[in-house]
């Protein structure tokens, strides 16, 4: 029962579907394509920074290391959901860039308000140039994004509608960082709702507006907004409480940011905590004990296994929604963008998801 498989393979024969109609992706090609838009030389074909310092530090900026997975995700939506006719590829490629402007965007200006000195194992864009440089690079980015997105040759009715998304994804992902924001000026332990709130606006919104973009690119609108909207939310809550797991699986300073942002560690442990425990977690909060100080209430508390298991909840949770797509290559493939991303499925915990 412990064996571990490729779980891509896995679910590639459960979704090896023989219509000819029916498009099957190969998501690594696809996450390929997107690597090669992001080649240093690739963003200076698309943006021409020229002498423009600005436009050099973006530029340099959206061609760092990353994971990519909001640009992946609109390729391979926009892919599994078009007709028979090949996509536009000087569009898809222009759309996929403004995604993940946005979100160099939000990292850049996350990082300062956060008070990072590092990402990608490199100094945070503040620490390299300083902050005004780096706020600057931040708007610079948002503003390329949005100049892609009407600056091809999409329908009017598209353009308007990517427009839409970026605005509302932006606004959500604005209210969650200021949440959390606000919450730094006094911190105390929050309860798991209200961190599951914060990471529903803070981290969920990127995923919608990544999936929303790839059906408006499609060949033919099919109103899927519901469902995306929901599967991107229990995605973007898993993938933030694999952020914060991951933290105290890592030890070290990344335990530290426990204590510097609402934690759903944190959380579940005040919830079982007793009056002492509870009064040790409020002072870590306050600054009055360090985090190796709280590491035994969570070790006596399994907190560990609890955040595993709720993590677990909501990557079911995004699997269930599947199951009312009609589309065939589009549940296939959010379905392994889940395995993708959450790489540490096991057979058993794959074969007890709800089937889609």
């Amino acid at each position: 029962k412990d064996t571990r498989v490729d779980t891509d393979w896995v679910w590639e024969a459960i979704y090896d579907i023989r219509d000819t109609q029916t498009l099957r992706l190969d998501l690594e090609q696809q996450r390929m394509r997107v690597d090669q838009w992001f080649a240093r030389d690739a963003i200076n074909t698309l943006f021409e920074p020229g002498c423009d310092h600005v436009a050099q530090v973006g530029c340099d900026w959206l061609a760092r290391a990353g994971k990519r997975w909001r640009p992946f995700l609109t390729v391979c939506t926009a892919e599994a959901l078009k007709d028979a006719g090949a996509l536009c590829e000087a569009d898809l490629r222009r759309v996929v860039v403004a995604v993940e402007c946005f979100h160099k965007a939000s990292l850049i200006h996350d990082d300062i308000e956060d008070g990072d000195t590092e990402r990608y194992g490199e100094p945070t864009l503040h620490c390299e140039h300083d902050m005004p440089i780096a706020l600057n690079a931040g708007d610079y980015l948002l503003g390329q994004g949005y100049h892609l997105l009407v600056e091809n040759t999409l329908s009017s009715d598209q353009k308007a509608a990517l427009v839409h998304i970026a605005a509302q994804g932006h606004r959500t992902l604005c209210l969650g960082q200021g949440a959390e924001l606000a919450w730094t000026r006094s911190p105390r332990v929050l309860n798991v709702p209200e961190v599951i709130d914060i990471f529903r606006r803070k981290t969920a919104p990127a995923f919608e507006v990544a999936l929303l973009m790839g059906e408006v690119l499609s060949t033919q609108h099919r109103d899927l907004e519901p469902i995306l909207h929901q599967y991107s939310e229990a995605l973007g809550i898993a993938y933030q409480i694999h952020d914060d797991l991951d933290d105290l699986l890592v030890g070290g300073a990344a335990c530290k940011r426990i204590l510097m942002r609402p934690s759903i560690l944190m959380a579940l442990a005040y919830d079982q905590a007793d009056e002492n425990e509870k009064a040790l977690l409020t002072a870590a909060y306050q600054g009055k004990v360090t985090i190796e100080a709280v590491l035994p209430v969570f070790k006596a508390l399994r907190i560990e296994t609890q955040v595993a298991h709720l993590m677990e909840t909501y990557k079911s949770s995004a699997i269930a929604v599947l199951t009312r797509l009609d589309n065939a290559s589009l549940k296939g493939l959010l379905r392994r963008v889940v395995s993708k991303i959450f790489f540490d499925f096991d057979i058993m915990g794959c074969c007890n998801d709800p089937q889609t």
